[in-house]
């Protein structure tokens, strides 16, 4: 299974390469196309989130710890990951994993707590920003627009 984003045909995508392509004529739309991380990946990527070395990720999940390493190194590779940090952030960015995977919905309060009481302020705000532009049809597709061109 992979992942595919439609793009609207008018958008003009810059590619990074120094050079803009156009989508192709109506009708039609480029795809951006993510690796899929198999379950076993994913579980480990989990825990690598949680803090956990490979020895106690192997413990946990009673597993010989060179497999846990073949694991990182098959995460690392398909999403062209430096390391098994990068890893975890492309995969929480791309949605191969989930925030509310590694963390408890109580964790996480306690995380935003720890924010200064201006900054949370900044973040309700965009949030509902966010809501509202999703709510309409433009926003919709404005809003989608915009993910799929910060990931290109």
């Amino acid at each position: 299974m992979t992942i595919t984003a439609q793009i609207p045909v008018s958008i003009w995508i810059n590619c990074g390469l120094g050079s803009i392509i156009r989508a192709p004529k109506k009708g039609y739309a480029m795809r951006k196309t993510y690796p899929v991380l198999t379950e076993g990946e994913r579980k480990i990527l989990i825990l690598v989130a949680r803090g956990l070395t490979n020895q106690v990720i192997a413990d946990e999940l009673d597993m010989p710890l060179s497999k846990v390493k073949m694991h990182i190194h098959q995460c690392c590779v398909k999403l062209k990951a430096n390391n098994r940090i990068d890893a975890v952030i492309i995969a929480l960015k791309q949605k191969a994993i989930k925030i509310q995977e590694v963390y408890t919905i109580e964790e996480l309060v306690d995380l935003v707590a720890s924010i200064d009481p201006e900054t949370v302020e900044n973040i309700v705000m965009m949030l509902r920003e966010r809501q509202e532009q999703d709510k309409s049809p433009a926003g919709q597709a404005r809003s989608e627009v915009e993910r799929i061109s910060l990931r290109i």
